[in-house]
């Protein structure tokens, strides 16, 4: 039988609290702490009992008890919304992860799972204040004698792909600024592909199906500026397609300050 790995963590919030606004913004806040940990159990490669491989969270009226189905073990938490509605930002980044420790900490009393090292994990992303770095893509452009890195940044607020424009020889920065940004999912920068290429004197962001969405003009990197700019459509021939390709570009600019 094929050892089964846990591979994704995640806190929701139960869909009968709230409107569908209030319910869709927890999740995307909370987005980031189960990204984090999913990232950390795939390099950790924690075998289970083989019954599943996913854990879900969610923050109702009151705990339920563990049950499995299509490989996802659930556990619910009790949920307080009277006091997260008056929590400031740090409260409520505090919150998130004192539902998520408490899910955990029951399952662990049901379920071998990595208690300690999720534990950990959480600690550090804590430290943090709830911010997930890593590093997307370096480009260097030895001819022009720099490097472009690509970074993410990952908040309950936002994700931003920002670039840093250094001289390749004494480490120089000289410039550096944000290329996309969307809302705090998976579902709007996982299609974001790490083959970023310089070609006609640009750097081309794709998509990972190999479509070109966002460009930097070689001029501007090369005097330290970071001005995004959108790609044409590939499906000029095809109205809703085209709409579809906007649509996406539209996400990757997303600037509503007052997501709270």
């Amino acid at each position: 039988m094929t050892k089964m790995y846990l591979k994704n963590i995640k806190l929701i919030l139960d869909a009968n609290i709230g409107d569908k606004l209030y319910y869709s913004h927890f999740n995307y806040h909370t987005f980031v702490i189960g990204y984090f940990l999913s990232q950390h159990l795939k390099r950790i490669k924690f075998g289970t009992d083989g019954t599943f491989d996913s854990i879900c969270i969610v923050a109702g009226k009151g705990n339920i008890a563990v049950s499995i189905f299509m490989k996802t073990l659930t556990v619910g938490v009790k949920f307080d919304s009277i006091k997260y509605d008056c929590m400031n930002e740090s409260g409520r980044n505090e919150y998130y992860l004192d539902l998520m420790k408490r899910g955990i900490n029951f399952i662990a009393e049901k379920k071998m799972i990595p208690h300690a090292e999720l534990t950990k994990a959480m600690k550090l992303l804590a430290c943090n204040q709830l911010l997930y770095k890593w590093t997307f893509k370096c480009l260097t452009l030895p001819e022009r004698n720099i490097r472009v890195k690509f970074t993410c940044q990952l908040s309950p607020y936002d994700y931003t792909l920002c670039a840093e424009i250094v001289q390749e020889d004494s480490g120089l920065l000289i410039g550096s600024g944000v290329v996309v940004r969307t809302k705090p999912d998976a579902i709007f920068f996982s299609h974001l592909s790490r083959k970023i290429y310089l070609a006609n004197d640009r750097i081309t962001i794709t998509s990972t199906w190999g479509v070109p969405l966002i460009y930097l003009e070689l001029l501007n990197i090369i005097n330290g500026f970071v001005l995004p700019l959108d790609c044409e459509s590939p499906y000029s021939y095809d109205k809703q397609a085209t709409q579809n390709f906007k649509r996406i570009q539209h996400e990757l600019h997303y600037d509503n300050e007052k997501f709270i």
